[in-house]
């Protein structure tokens, strides 16, 4: 069962993932699953629905936000764990994640390997799925 974020009226402990995936959740409760703001106009409503309504949300300090590129909703990654990702050593990634830092004002020399799931700061990343190209945001209470 998914018990991540369900924006609606009612309290609803839970959802079956499958009735988000067909819009039922949405339906009979009028129920959201992510809070898509600041959308570029290029894309499509159909794109905005189905992240909203239809797409499992996560975990996160603040309201979830989902990232859009220009023209489509990008792939949620996950949270990252900034010692992994050090390990990986893939420098897109990781330049996106400490950009989203930056927003946050951390310093340069800030540690990444102290940014693990569920601590502060957290860090979730997204793939582009034309590009390629990753994106994030940063987010603590």
């Amino acid at each position: 069962m998914y018990r991540g974020p369900i924006y609606c009226r009612e309290d609803i402990p839970h959802v079956c993932p499958w009735c988000i995936h067909s819009g039922e959740a949405q339906r009979t409760w009028d129920a959201s699953f992510n809070d898509a703001h600041s959308i570029p106009k290029n894309v499509p409503k159909q794109t905005i629905d189905t992240v909203c309504n239809r797409t499992p949300g996560f975990e996160s300090w603040q309201t979830n936000q989902w990232l859009f590129s220009e023209t489509d909703a990008m792939v949620f990654v996950g949270e990252i764990d900034g010692a992994i990702l050090l390990a990986e050593a893939d420098d897109a990634k990781i330049s996106a994640c400490r950009k989203a830092l930056d927003e946050w004002h951390f310093p340069d020399d800030f540690d990444f390997a102290e940014v693990t799931r569920g601590g502060q700061p957290a860090v979730y990343l997204f793939r582009d799925r034309q590009s390629g190209e990753y994106s994030a945001y940063a987010d603590m209470t």
